[in-house]
């Protein structure tokens, strides 16, 4: 607790006489005493040096073979004790430790209770301290790892009190009265920390060892796969984690949150594991076939399998496993259980992004469809916020653009449009779910042409305006009017847009970057898609927009700068002025460089609609006023740009900069400029100017 205060003040205690003084308590006979002994010398070793612990390390091995069972489980555990606290202090010491324990974790036989009880607590605490040493000193323990993995291997299916052939059967008939003693000490048997310990261990060296042991993993693949027979709950448990965990490693990246309404990130498997990618279809049919399992953690443990399944080998769970595992996530739907329920949920909205092709999933259409009716209906808020994020994933796989959609697929969609409404229409519902199913809203009206009536996709539009006026819901709102804007399917929605888009134009003006940034990229789309709405609001947004022009966000800055080059032509003169001084101070800012490509088409709009005297020449002159060190390449290219487009004042500019360029007294900063200007003219140009001026340059 204090060893901050003890490292800093090493007089404080005499280290030496307290260690040895612990190490004489571990034979004592009093189990209590041994215990806390090693956990305080496991503390103790955060204070010392290489030489003390090398002292403690090889006394205790020097011992370790030598007392009764119980003292030496004692031994082991103190070194443990050390391994969790310091492990890397044990770096040195692998080998010896490694040649020490080895013998320990060999089975046994003809054990009484007492001594099998032993038995089983010193190979726990010894593959314990394998697991503390993989970790805090991976490298030291890779010459070892071609004996761990063989000791691992036969350990997770230790089990000596287990036969499988007189294991009672879930339909027979059982006497109670009839089982013995041997029956009992099967019900106390301890042996399943052993295997425990063994699955923590080989889930370390997955995952800390991954690389060096990779000509391993078909067979510890199959020997998980072979050990779901396990009759410990929590065992299989930890099988099914591992068996993620194997899984995970064979792609490059991390899996991405499962909470994500879009397109989570397709990850790229290692070329290394693709003969293991092969392995796994038929290792994953094995594990469904579990799914009947009566524990429903096992359930759980399963769901969450196939759910990491669905990101890390999408082809083959859209593909020649289908038809295998829908089945079964839907019989998740018959549990008590919300959690497996959400899992489920979350595992089908993954397939459905990552598929291609929506011909697997209508056969189970109406059953998916009456799921997400009666999880809508549960009084748990997440599962329902979960079923109709999933209908919104659902329609838009019905509704790829490559596919006419089918009179299944219509009849799906109104029949979502017909819950979203129900629940849109009731005020007294959990936040979450009103966000869930704004949004799937928004995707059942970017799909509705030539399905929805016009009259109920007006109304839902209506309904979506009016919930913008609450700061809970307008991101999803804005989200939703998104979705609409950027659907090929062109949904008649212009009548219910113009009401919102004063709104949502406000909304750029927010403090939550998330909102400013979904308002930008909708009114960007409105402006792309609705040439009418554009020009009725363009000064309107004209007006609002440069603001983020000074923020110096990058990809907020790039958004406005591409809409603002479609309103300009429509825009009132006197909203130009604040757009101008606004687009000055973003070319003296260092984010100019980079927002290039985006500003000088927005410049060039200014200087051809030729008002309140913004003009070529007049935005050019600003622009050269505000040329630094670190902007002038920039400023150059984007006033090359702007008179690029008028051949009739290249002459008088290219003689102005190259008198600019000629003149040694001018700043060296204004003669760079006056170069690349020249520079960026000449091949865009050179047919408009006359000879002299190419005889001067």
């Amino acid at each position: 607790r204090f060893s901050s205060v003890l490292a800093a003040n090493p007089l404080a205690l005499n280290k030496d006489v307290l260690m040895d003084n612990l190490i004489k308590q571990l034979p004592l006979q009093k189990p209590g005493l041994r215990k806390r002994a090693c956990a305080c010398l496991g503390s103790l070793a955060v204070l010392l040096n290489a030489k003390q612990i090398s002292y403690i390390v090889t006394t205790l091995l020097k011992n370790v073979s030598k007392m009764r069972l119980d003292i030496s489980y004692t031994y082991i555990e103190a070194i443990g004790a050390i391994a969790s606290t310091v492990g890397y202090k044990l770096a040195p010491h692998a080998s010896a430790i490694l040649n020490s324990f080895k013998e320990f974790c060999d089975p046994l036989e003809g054990m009484d209770a007492v001594i099998a009880e032993q038995d089983f607590s010193i190979k726990d605490v010894c593959l314990t301290v394998f697991e503390s040493m993989v970790k805090r000193c991976p490298k030291e323990i890779t010459p070892y790892l071609e004996t761990l993995i063989p000791m691992v291997m036969r350990l997770i299916g230790y089990d000596p009190n287990y036969n499988p052939d007189v294991m009672i059967d879930g339909n027979d008939e059982v006497n109670f009265d009839e089982w013995g003693a041997e029956d009992e000490q099967i019900e106390d048997d301890a042996s399943w920390k052993v295997r425990r310990a063994a699955i923590k261990l080989l889930d370390t060296l997955i995952r800390y060892r991954y690389e060096k042991i990779k000509t391993s993993l078909d067979a510890i693949l199959a020997k998980i796969v072979e050990r779901l027979t396990e009759r410990e709950d929590t065992i299989k448990c930890l099988l099914l984690e591992t068996f993620i965990d194997l899984t995970r490693g064979m792609v490059v990246g991390s899996v991405s949150s499962v909470d994500a309404l879009e397109t989570p990130i397709r990850l790229e498997r290692k070329n290394s594991a693709e003969n293991l990618a092969k392995e796994l279809p038929e290792a994953i049919i094995k594990i469904v076939a579990h799914y009947g399992d009566k524990s429903m953690k096992v359930r759980e443990a399963i769901a969450s399998v196939l759910l990491n399944m669905a990101l890390i080998i999408p082809d083959y769970m859209n593909g020649v496993l289908l038809s295998t595992v829908l089945p079964k996530l839907f019989l998740n739907f018959k549990e008590n259980s919300s959690t497996t329920k959400i899992t489920v949920f979350q595992t089908l909205r993954r397939l459905m992004l990552m598929t291609a092709t929506v011909d697997g999933y209508i056969p189970y259409l109406s059953q998916m469809l009456e799921t997400i009716a009666l999880s809508m209906k549960e009084d748990y808020f997440k599962l329902s916020a979960e079923a109709l994020a999933t209908a919104g994933v659902l329609i838009k796989l019905l509704m790829r653009k490559d596919k006419a959609p089918s009179k299944e697929a219509k009849s799906a969609l109104l029949s979502i449009h017909e819950l979203c409404l129900g629940v849109l229409k009731h005020a007294d519902v959990d936040q979450e779910i009103k966000q869930a199913v704004i949004y799937t809203s928004g995707i059942v009206a970017a799909n509705s042409t030539d399905i929805l009536p016009q009259k109920d996709l007006d109304d839902l539009l209506s309904i979506l305006q009016d919930r913008m006026r609450y700061e809970a819901l307008r991101l999803a709102c804005i989200k939703a009017f998104h979705v609409m804007v950027s659907s090929d399917k062109s949904p008649p929605i212009e009548k219910g847009l113009e009401g919102a888009l004063p709104e949502i134009v406000q909304m750029s003006k927010k403090v939550v970057r998330q909102v400013k940034l979904t308002a930008l990229e909708t009114l960007l789309g409105v402006c792309r898609k609705f040439p009418s709405l554009t020009k009725k609001f363009a000064t309107v947004i004209t007006e609002n927009l440069p603001q983020i022009l000074r923020e110096g966000d990058l990809q907020l800055t790039q958004l406005a700068l591409k809409t603002l080059v479609n309103t300009i032509p429509f825009a009132s003169d006197s909203s130009l002025d604040n757009l101008l001084e606004a687009l000055m101070s973003l070319c003296s800012s260092s984010l100019f460089q980079t927002v290039l490509d985006d500003a000088v088409p927005l410049l060039s709009a200014m200087a051809k609609k030729n008002k309140r005297n913004l003009t070529e020449v007049k935005i050019t002159e600003a622009l050269w006023n505000i040329t630094s060190e670190k902007t002038y390449k920039a400023i150059s290219i984007a006033i090359a740009s702007i008179l690029s487009g008028r051949p009739e004042v290249l002459d008088e500019s290219i003689n102005k900069y190259t008198g600019i360029l000629a003149n040694a007294k001018e700043p060296e900063l204004k003669r760079k400029t006056s170069a690349i200007i020249i520079g960026c003219l000449g091949p865009v140009s050179y047919t408009h100017l006359t000879l002299p001026t190419i005889c001067s340059v």
